[in-house]
């Protein structure tokens, strides 16, 4: 495949080229790129949502296959760089669908997302917990989808919704509560040990 675009040494250029793979519909490679770009630069908003962008269509292309599962992973990848990305996240829930799911159903989502979080695949879990908020906001669930944001080193973010979850309303000797004081402390420890 002959490429225009210089051999990337710096995020920006790894993001141009990974533009220019995208375009000839090399996917794999594109995404690749993009992540090295993003690792890079990790704040840079334009190369998360071109990360999102690149997974969103890569997905849409193994939709378009009726390879779902497969589609359903990258789409979950597109909304974890970019929660904003609203044809991620509807083409998402048209999938669940096509496999006889109900992709509005809080109950179902939560246990893709309790499974995904119990077995370490955090992306799917803050993807999916998400989701449930948009669904139905609960204190728990923005306890759940903190803590797997920063075991996903996501920790300013996921600080946020622990303080989100804080704020809602919670019986005095819920469990969940508890864990969600506990690991509160526990995290702002580790930044006590690391300062």
């Amino acid at each position: 495949v002959y490429l225009t675009t210089p051999e990337p040494t710096n995020p920006l250029e790894h993001n141009n080229r990974a533009v220019e793979l995208g375009m000839k519909g090399l996917w794999d490679a594109s995404i690749r790129e993009h992540q090295i770009a993003l690792e890079g630069d990790p704040f840079n908003k334009m190369f998360e949502r071109n990360l999102s962008g690149a997974e969103l269509r890569y997905a849409d292309v193994l939709a378009s296959k009726k390879n779902y599962t497969a589609a359903i992973e990258h789409y979950r990848r597109a909304l974890f760089a970019d929660q904003n990305n609203g044809s991620a996240d509807n083409n998402l829930d048209n999938c669940l669908a096509r496999l006889g799911k109900n992709p509005n159903d809080v109950g179902y989502r939560l246990s893709l997302a309790d499974g995904a979080d119990g077995s370490g695949h955090y992306i799917d879990a803050v993807v999916e917990y998400r989701k449930c908020l948009k669904l139905s906001d609960s204190g728990a669930t923005h306890y759940k989808l903190g803590r797997c944001m920063v075991r996903n080193k996501r920790v300013t973010e996921g600080y946020q919704e622990l303080l989100d979850a804080l704020r809602k309303s919670w019986s005095k000797d819920d469990p969940v509560l508890v864990d969600c004081l506990i690991f509160m402390g526990d995290t702002l420890k580790e930044f006590a040990y690391q300062a």
